[in-house]
């Protein structure tokens, strides 16, 4: 890395379109969805909507709830099932869509998941423009794999490609994406397992301060960092395919945790609370084990592109520490 090409450079976040600036290459997963997880709901929802009457698929999803299908334009999420599964090398989401549209006839479970994943792998690879229903641009719907699995589920693996684009959404706008009134203090928080989370926000300032006296980037004025929080601005695509696969393997499990905290956002405001301080808990733990195994103090011990990626992931995992602190109502220390 150039001392004289820093990979940062701070600019006022509130810029940005104001001076006719392109949209980042993230910016069409961006609007009314926030997380992969509602992606993937509203995917299947269309889906399964132009196959099926209204009425016919709300029964069978939900007898008691009249979600707007047909002839709707919004993104809303109809309470189609799709949970995350707990891995820690790759972004998994499964959905038990097949075994609901199959109440009437069970042994069509596999048939209709079969028929899912065929419909969905179609949409993906359609030469032709989405229906108007979608309206998903072909770089967010070519972004999972999907399969049935044995038990007539529907198995969703996020690529690359879309995780490198959900980091950069959080890297760019993890100040609008947490733009929500702040939520109740969890009743199980003790002052210790915050002070670990807290840390850890200290941690990444004080080697982003460092990477900024090594001119690897360029911090903010020092009296604006308590006010913002931003250290610096990426000025170019920082996550990409590429710079994942240069992850180790405990620097990936902190990005797909980073990622993972946009479906917590997603959750009830009642649920989000004590979600969003454990999931923070985890993400400092990870983190902490990053640090200890990758020296940025060390810079000779590996090359410019491990040290370039590491501090990307140095500052993702800050902006969102700071955000959900701020969220929770506590503070982001910013020195040990």
């Amino acid at each position: 890395m150039e001392p004289n090409s820093p990979l940062f450079r701070f600019q006022n976040e509130q810029q940005g379109n104001q001076q006719g600036e392109q949209p980042r290459s993230g910016d069409a997963l961006q609007g009314s969805v926030k997380a992969p997880i509602q992606l993937l709901q509203i995917i299947l929802q269309r889906i399964v909507a132009l196959e099926l009457p209204s009425s016919e698929f709300t029964r069978l999803l939900n007898p008691s709830v009249n979600p707007p299908i047909e002839g709707s334009s919004d993104c809303k999420v109809v309470p189609i099932p799709v949970k995350r599964l707990r891995r820690s090398d790759e972004i998994v989401y499964q959905s038990a869509l097949p075994q609901l549209l199959s109440r009437t006839d069970p042994c069509q479970v596999h048939a209709i998941a079969q028929g899912l994943v065929e419909k969905v792998v179609h949409l993906q690879h359609a030469e032709s423009s989405n229906p108007p229903c979608l309206s998903l641009q072909p770089a967010v719907l070519r972004g999972f794999t999907v399969s049935a699995t044995a038990a007539g589920q529907l198995q969703m693996k996020l690529l690359d490609g879309a995780i490198a684009d959900w980091l950069e959404i959080l890297l760019h706008s993890c100040h609008l994406i947490m733009a929500m009134p702040g939520i109740s203090t969890p009743p199980s928080c003790s002052a210790q397992r915050l002070f670990a989370i807290q840390h850890a926000h200290a941690r990444c300032c004080s080697l982003l301060r460092y990477a900024g006296r090594e001119a690897w980037i360029k911090p903010l004025n020092p009296e604006e960092d308590l006010c913002s929080g931003i250290f610096a601005e990426p000025n170019q695509r920082c996550w990409t395919p590429h710079s994942l696969q240069r992850l180790q393997r405990s620097e990936r499990q902190l990005a797909h945790q980073l990622v993972e905290l946009l479906d917590l956002l997603a959750e009830s405001p009642q649920e989000l609370a004590t979600h969003l301080f454990h999931h923070l808990e985890n993400i400092s733990a990870t983190f902490q084990i990053c640090h200890q195994r990758y020296q940025l103090f060390n810079p000779q011990s590996t090359s410019s592109d491990r040290q370039e990626v590491f501090l990307t992931l140095i500052l993702t995992t800050q902006r969102v520490l700071f955000y959900s602190l701020r969220l929770l109502s506590f503070v982001a220390a910013f020195q040990l």
